[in-house]
This record gives C-alpha cells, structure tokens and sequence, in this order.
C-alpha cells in the first residue's frame, strides 16, 4: 500500500464528517471514492485551492501578510500543522480573501507576541519552543485553564486572575501568549468554527480593564479561527461590597461587554460559590465541569493532566498532532489541538508528504495552464495563416 493509499483510506471518515456538518447525507453504500472527492474538493492540497489562496495572498497588503511569508519561509510545515488553512476557511464559510486575510493577521498577532520565538513549535513544553519555560509556569498556575465541555460541546476557558498569586493586572505579551495557546489549542476540537466557545471570568470584585478585553477582542475578533459564544463575568465580591459591585460595576462592565458582544456577554453577581453554580446552570453549564469557585467539582489537578500528556506526547515525537485526552470522567477531550479532528490523521511525517503533494499539483496545474495557453496561441497562428 503507498502512502496516498494509506491517506486516502483515513481520508473517508473525515469526509463523512464534513458532508453531515454541510447538511448532506451519506449512505452506508455510497463509495468511498466519491467521499474522498467531497473532501479533497474543499481541502488545502487541492490545487485550485492553493492556487485561489496564493492569489489573496498576494493581493494582501504588505504589512498584514509580512509575518505570514516570513513563517512560510522560516519554518512551513509549522504554519500548516498549527494554523491550518480549512480552519480558517470554515470559519469564514469558505470565503477566500476573509479567511486569508485572519491567516495572515493570525501569524501577525504571532509575532508580535512571541517574537523571534514564534518560527518554533507552540505546543512543545520542553521551554525550547515559542513558549518560554517561564510562560509554562503561568500556564502551570491555571489563571487561564481549559475546561470540560458545556451542554452544547463548546469548549469553555476560565480566567481566574486571583491564581496569578500578586503578579498583577497587566495584560501583558506574557499572558497574550498563554491565551494565544489555549485558542490554538481548541481551535482544533471539532464543530469550534461553528459553535464558537465559552469564556467564564472569575473575579472577586477587581474591575474589569478595557484595555485587556480589547486585545482578547480583537485577536479573536481577526485572527483565530473561531469566534466567542457567550461571556459570563462571574463576580464574587467581598462581605460587604456586593452591593456597590452591583449597583456600580456591573452596569458599567455590561455596558461594556454588550458594545463588544452583544446579548453574549452576561454579568452575574453572588454571594457564594453554590448560589454562582444555579446562575450559571441555566446556560449550559455543568457543575462536574467548573471549577469549586463557582461551585463546581472540576480540579486544576486536571489541567495539569492534560498538560503533562501534552508534554509527553511532544517529548515522544508525536507532537502537536496527536490527540489528547483529559482524565475528566464522561468529558473526554479528544482533539488535535492544531488542526481539528477532522485532520487527525497528519502527523508529521505526512505533513511532509502533504506538503511536497501540495507542491507537485501545484506544478501540475499550472503546467496544465501554460499548456493551454500555448496551444490556443498555436490555434490562432494557424488561423491567420489561412
């Protein structure tokens, strides 16, 4: 069996999954043939597909795509394993120059923030990677933290400065990194494109600062491939101050958010962890998946699994492609965090062979484009001459 065999036969259960999220129907007797030619008909490999993409490409300003071919020349087979173009065309519904452009803007917000350490890998732990062994430890903290899945299977991240344990306020590059990372990371988990993620912030009563929330806001807004579902600022103030924080912050704070989100964003107060749970309940929200703040059962003991396999599986050269699984019981996290399940089966050795294949059609198609240039110009010759 060659390698495209072996490709094309993990390609059908990938393809019966995009025709059901398209609507379509796929039957038991339909070929898998006609599957895998649904798939590569939307896949980046197709080579009008990658020739449609180098012309908004190219058609982009030079300071949005600066970084973009930067990465492409630095280190190629990272940007197609960690920002996966069908990705960002399925967020945009497949709209070319919109998708492009949030590819372009997402390696420009990389750069940015991680600077010359971005050419290198996100998900390696080892501190050798784009993230430093320093942003590990804060990963560590769990100020930001992935947790299990709502009602709905949207991904929820928590944010909880109070675990950052006095380093202050700031939303510096430091924590745009972090949060950088838990969005590539879910942006691969299936259906994110379409049903969009959660985000829960705990506060004890702290403000809320706008210039924080306008650099969340517009990474997300312009850069990842996946877009917000609902905000819940989930307050617990001090004895004595609920009443202040309701009566002044959170019009404020949700005036705020709403200019940004819209009826998304929601502001709840409480006085203890358990009343916070029957708030939040409503919206999808589990108590076996929040954290014991807010009245849940959820440990930070779990993040720390997910870390450690991700770490491991990194260190054993499986790296970022390889799925990962939480220890949560009944909320198992089966995902590739740089490319969606849907991509599951490109690891790294058949990313490089996706990518010479990629560049063989390339060739191909555009000697086929020449060929045919050449012989239309041969056509007309021979009609002027009679």
């Amino acid at each position: 069996m060659t390698d495209t065999d072996s490709d094309d036969e993990k390609l059908a259960p990938a393809a019966r999954g995009m025709a059901a999220e398209s609507g379509g129907t796929v039957t038991a007797a339909e070929p898998d043939f006609v599957l895998r030619q649904q798939w590569r008909s939307r896949h980046p490999s197709n080579p009008e597909t990658v020739s449609r993409f180098q012309e908004e490409t190219d058609a982009l300003k030079v300071s949005e795509k600066a970084a973009y071919v930067q990465a492409m020349s630095c280190c190629p087979e990272i940007v197609h394993r960690e920002s996966n173009l069908f990705l960002f065309l399925r967020h945009e519904n497949f709209n070319f120059p919109a998708a492009t452009r949030r590819l372009a803007l997402h390696w420009k917000h990389r750069l940015e923030y991680f600077k010359d350490r971005a050419w290198r890998p996100l998900f390696d732990f080892s501190g050798n990677g784009a993230l430093t062994s320093d942003d590990i430890e804060k990963i560590k903290l769990g100020f930001l933290a992935k947790l299990p899945a709502d009602n709905e299977g949207r991904p929820v991240i928590c944010v909880d400065r109070n675990r950052l344990d006095g380093m202050g306020d700031e939303v510096n590059s430091a924590r745009m990194r972090i949060l950088f990372f838990w969005l590539s990371f879910i942006s691969g988990f299936a259906n994110v494109q379409d049903k969009g993620f959660v985000v829960l912030r705990v506060t004890r009563g702290q403000s809320i600062g706008r210039s924080g929330l306008a650099k969340v806001q517009n990474l997300v807004r312009d850069a990842m491939p996946l877009r917000i579902a609902a905000f819940h600022i989930c307050s617990l103030p001090p004895p004595g101050g609920r009443k202040s924080f309701s009566d002044v912050v959170v019009p404020i704070v949700l005036q705020l958010m709403q200019r940004a989100l819209g009826r998304r964003a929601n502001v709840h107060t409480a006085s203890t962890g358990a009343e916070m749970l029957e708030k939040l309940k409503p919206f999808g929200l589990k108590k076996d998946s929040l954290p014991r703040i807010v009245g849940g059962s959820w440990s930070y003991e779990k993040l720390d699994a997910i870390i450690l396999q991700l770490s491991a599986r990194f260190r054993n050269g499986e790296g970022a492609t390889a799925d990962v699984q939480s220890s949560d019981a009944g909320n198992n996290i089966r995902a590739n965090p740089a490319t969606g399940d849907e991509f599951s089966y490109l690891t790294d050795r058949t990313v490089s062979i996706r990518t010479r294949h990629v560049e063989t059609q390339n060739r191909k198609f555009m000697k086929r484009k020449m060929d045919m240039v050449q012989q239309k110009h041969m056509q007309s010759e021979g009609e002027r001459r009679l």
